[in-house]
């Protein structure tokens, strides 16, 4: 089970996420996708995303390239987490 740390947007415990989430089964060629998920998802983690994204995002959610579905998710959760995040400081 994911713990959650913050609801803040700024807070960055990627690494803590992708830790639990993607762990390592020591064959050469699924660390490499592993890798190369890894390394994606941190690059989705540190952008910024707003409603204007969301039909991007949405469009690559529903892909079939898994690489694009991270970002889809990614992207729409954060979306979710700042919209929430500033309904609660209003």
């Amino acid at each position: 089970m994911l713990s959650q740390t913050s609801t803040s947007p700024s807070d960055d415990s990627s690494s803590d996420f992708l830790d639990e989430v993607l762990p390592f089964t020591g064959e050469s060629s699924q660390n490499k996708d592993n890798n190369e998920i890894i390394d994606y998802v941190e690059d989705c983690l540190k952008k910024d995303y707003d409603l204007q994204d969301l039909d991007e995002l949405s469009k690559d959610l529903k892909s079939n390239d898994r690489l694009k579905q991270h970002h889809g998710a990614i992207g729409i959760r954060k979306i979710v987490t700042n919209s929430t995040f500033l309904l609660n400081i209003s």
